[in-house]
């Protein structure tokens, strides 16, 4: 399985409300304010599998993510997945 990640992928409102309804998010309810506040983030990160938006949050709150589960900020994962490929991976 291979998940696509982004920061600089179009979001549609329908497949946003899908997810946020899917996990049970009450700003699904307000989708005009929701989709607002998405596409004026400063940095919005999606992620998609087989082109299904399955994630979506902001720079900040995404390296929170990283830290907290992977004990590292994301340029630390991607650091030594270069190492440990010899791949010249993207910048995050």
């Amino acid at each position: 399985m291979n998940i696509d990640v982004s920061l600089a992928d179009t979001i549609e409102q329908d497949e946003v409300l899908h997810l946020y309804r899917a996990n049970g998010w009450s700003s699904s309810e307000k989708p005009v304010q929701l989709m607002a506040a998405l596409r004026n983030s400063h940095a919005l990160v999606t992620a998609r599998i087989d082109r299904q938006l399955v994630g979506l949050g902001d720079e900040e709150r995404m390296r929170r993510a990283f830290v907290r589960i992977l004990g590292k900020p994301p340029q630390a994962v991607l650091r030594e997945a270069r190492l440990r490929t010899g791949y010249d991976l993207p910048e995050i």
